[in-house]
């Protein structure tokens, strides 16, 4: 099994989702990824919000007329990965899919085995968001936090 972890001290947490319009949303402890045949195994631990959405993309990488930015949850046309707290499976639909969906990636599997994909975690209601891996420039740029993280690319692949 493959696992990148992302450790992120981020402050201790002061606050929650109380469905009043929140602000700053603090980000989660630990995100742990798990390559598995089904599906992307996504595990929050910690953080502010009651469900997060979670992007990954491989930045400036097109396949034909197939954007894969477009699972990057950066813009109003992105699809974004609705995470609760805890155990999350994201589907392997097949790398020529389209359009992905929340829960179900278009992304080779492939790209999860490299160490060439970023991503994003922000809550689903409020403000903050969190970044980390090949090039977190366009993430940055919107304001995203920049996280360090440790894993493996998949060197027994």
């Amino acid at each position: 099994m493959l696992w990148w972890t992302l450790l992120a001290c981020v402050g201790s947490k002061s606050s929650s989702d109380t469905g009043e319009a929140p602000g700053q949303i603090l980000g989660p402890d630990l995100v742990v990824m798990d390559d598995e045949d089904h599906g992307l195994i996504v595990t929050v631990t910690g953080g502010a919000a009651s469900s997060w959405q979670f992007g990954a993309s491989r930045v400036g990488f097109e396949y034909g007329d197939f954007d894969w930015e477009r699972e990057g949850c950066l813009n109003g046309d992105d699809v974004c990965h609705t995470l609760e707290d805890g155990y999350n499976l994201i589907e392997w639909l097949g790398e020529y899919c389209d359009p992905p969906q929340d829960g179900a990636t278009c992304m080779p599997r492939v790209f999860y085995r490299t160490s060439e994909l970023t991503y994003v975690i922000k809550p689903t209601r409020g403000l903050g968001c969190w970044t980390w891996g090949a090039d977190t420039g366009p993430y940055r740029s919107a304001g995203c936090e920049v996280v360090s993280w440790s894993g493996s690319s998949c060197a027994s692949c």
